[in-house]
């Protein structure tokens, strides 16, 4: 019984495989950090608080990568994807003696998301995306500038390595629709995923301190 139930698996694993589809796909990302790294040069506070929004305090990037997609059933399907993120986030506050002070934050990362993915209907019909996002630091860098008054370009005064004060390994939560259509027999599909960002990725620092990762994705892209 025990030798069929294992022949069964693998005779299921195969299969699966044999039906996978392989995507490709990129596009941009607009991210923001719900908080910042405790600073020498700038102590006060920064920007505003950001919540759930992406676009508060927010910064582009891009991403890009392919993914494996295995069905499961006529309704269900699941996807591992390998992505490389490049996000980040900017905080602008005004000042007495500066018109402005500016930092920007810029971290680059390899994702992997793990998501079901749900058809309600077939045709032209949106799909469901929900998961979660395994996310690995490869680089995180802060610069901080100044605006002088009555200038318009904005000064460099620091730039500071973040990777020892970041937390390497992130799991977050991940959200999405998307929509899939057919073109001269090539399957296209744009998707957009939110990423909600709950683990504090600030390290080292005594008190407090603590920064959240969020970002909106966009993505575009086809089936091979």
């Amino acid at each position: 019984m025990k030798r069929a139930l294992v022949l069964f698996l693998l005779l299921a694993t195969v299969v699966s495989i044999q039906a996978a589809q392989i995507k490709v796909f990129l596009g941009p990302m607009i991210s923001s950090y719900t908080g910042r790294w405790p600073s020498e040069i700038f102590p006060d506070p920064m920007g505003r608080p950001s919540g759930l929004n992406p676009f508060i305090n927010g910064r582009t990037g891009t991403l890009e990568g392919f993914g494996i997609e295995l069905p499961i059933s006529k309704r269900f399907s699941l996807e591992i994807d390998g992505l490389y993120f490049t996000m980040g986030s900017t905080f602008t506050e005004p000042t007495l003696i500066f018109t402005f002070l500016r930092e920007i934050y810029d971290i680059e990362s390899l994702n992997v998301p793990i998501l079901v993915k749900f058809r309600p209907h077939e045709g032209l019909f949106p799909y469901l995306l929900a998961g979660v996002d395994l996310g690995f630091v490869l680089y995180h860098a802060r610069t901080s500038l100044i605006l002088p008054e009555a200038d318009v370009i904005y000064r460099e005064i620091a730039r500071e390595d973040l990777m020892l004060a970041t937390q390497k390994f992130d799991i977050e939560p991940v959200l999405g629709i998307g929509l899939e259509i057919t073109v001269l027999k090539q399957s296209i599909f744009a998707e957009v995923r939110y990423r909600l960002g709950l683990m504090n990725m600030v390290q080292g620092f005594p008190g407090s301190a603590a920064a959240r990762i969020r970002s909106l994705c966009f993505l575009v892209g086809y089936q091979m």
